[in-house]
């Protein structure tokens, strides 16, 4: 059950992680209107939920009731994970459909056990009501065996005893679960490889494009980026660009949106070829294109006017402070806050002139978030 559990788990990190935030992964699957809603969660909270019924490894029991219970809650429970598995097969696109299976003996021996016992334990011709079949369950059946009498017109109208061993069926049913779970993620190992590829090409671009096509690029390729800050969408971003010659809080500002893009490309990229080698064979750097080894070589444009402050004040952690300032709740916290950093820099003319700019544009986004950029990296600097 654990193998299953980690395997489902896998599943939906990729599916928060990537499908949810990358158009590139979501286009690899169906990925519909119904679909993008928390459908997909349901199933895969529901699959979870019901591992419990199937691998709880219940002792013997005496009680002819609990054990009839039991194991309608075991076939039962089978049967609507056969259920989920396909539909998630469907929403992955993994080209298996209930016909393929059927072939499956891990599938179609369990689920004609359920059908016989469940789903229609009689059955009759439409019309004349001329029984066909009937399965009923025996009273020597046990917790750890299936007992039941089959009838059918084929057996000479006479019953026949069938006994099945729980642990067979749970066998099954666990090798056909593991091998459909490793057909989804072998499609998501597919789609992480090709994500992370067109990843290495927006990372050659970021330095190289014009920072509007670039933009572009992102909103289709790697649009996680713009929930990064509160500047980082389209428009503001490609504002803050075109002040970037006038000071340098923007310049700043700018520079910061290439690091944290180029780190974020990284990191995702890492986190993606762990995924992969996680549950599958090791991928070779050649198949990757050398992605899982980075050196920053990230440049900064380096006019910055020197910090006056002393080393001493510098050492001084103001991460409370600068953190109640990017809220931006009301202009009296930023009075308040603005002025416990004023007082331990008055001597910096950077940090004073930021804090004046932040004041007079309060309600101004652009204004506020650039100068608060760069007083947080003159104090760290």
């Amino acid at each position: 059950m654990n193998e299953i559990q980690e395997k489902i788990k896998l599943i939906r990190d990729v599916w928060n992680n990537y499908i949810l935030e990358y158009k590139l992964c979501a286009s690899k699957i169906r990925f519909s209107d119904d679909i993008k809603t928390n459908y997909i969660g349901i199933i895969f909270g529901y699959f979870e939920d019901t591992l419990d019924i199937i691998y709880s490894g219940k002792e013997s029991s005496r009680d002819y009731i609990q054990t009839f219970s039991y194991h309608i809650s075991l076939l039962q429970t089978i049967y609507v994970q056969q259920d989920l598995i396909q539909e998630m097969l469907f929403i992955f696109k993994c080209k298996i459909d209930k016909g393929d299976l059927k072939q499956n003996e891990n599938y179609s021996i369990n689920r004609e056990i359920r059908n016989e016992l469940i789903g229609h334990p009689i059955r009759k011709e439409n019309g004349n009501g001329k029984l066909i079949s009937a399965s009923l369950f025996g009273y020597e059946t046990s917790i750890n065996q299936i007992s039941y009498l089959k009838y059918h017109v084929d057996n000479n109208h006479n019953f026949e005893a069938q006994n099945i061993k729980t642990v067979d069926i749970i066998n099954r049913h666990q090798k056909f679960t593991n091998y459909y779970l490793d057909k989804i993620l072998q499609k998501i190992s597919a789609m992480l490889i090709a994500f992370v590829k067109d990843l290495n090409k927006v990372e050659s671009q970021i330095y190289k494009q014009d920072f509007k096509v670039l933009i572009n690029i992102l909103k289709v390729k790697y649009e996680s980026i713009f929930n990064y800050d509160n500047l980082y969408l389209p428009d503001e971003i490609l504002e803050v660009y075109n002040l970037k010659d006038k000071h340098y809080r923007y310049s700043n500002f700018i520079n910061l949106f290439y690091s944290t893009l180029h780190q974020s490309i990284i990191e995702k990229k890492k986190n993606a070829i762990e995924i992969i080698n996680s549950k599958f064979e090791k991928i070779e750097s050649s198949k990757t294109d050398n992605i899982t080894t980075y050196k920053n070589v990230i440049k900064f444009i380096n006019n910055s006017k020197k910090s006056n402050g002393s080393k001493s004040t510098l050492q001084k952690n103001y991460n409370y402070e600068l953190g109640k300032l990017a809220t931006k709740r009301n202009y009296h916290d930023f009075e308040f806050f603005s002025g416990l950093i004023k007082v331990n820099f008055n001597n910096n003319e950077v940090i004073t002139e930021e804090l004046e700019n932040m004041s007079k544009n309060h309600s101004n986004d652009i204004e506020y978030y650039c100068s608060l950029a760069l007083i947080r990296k003159t104090i760290e600097s």
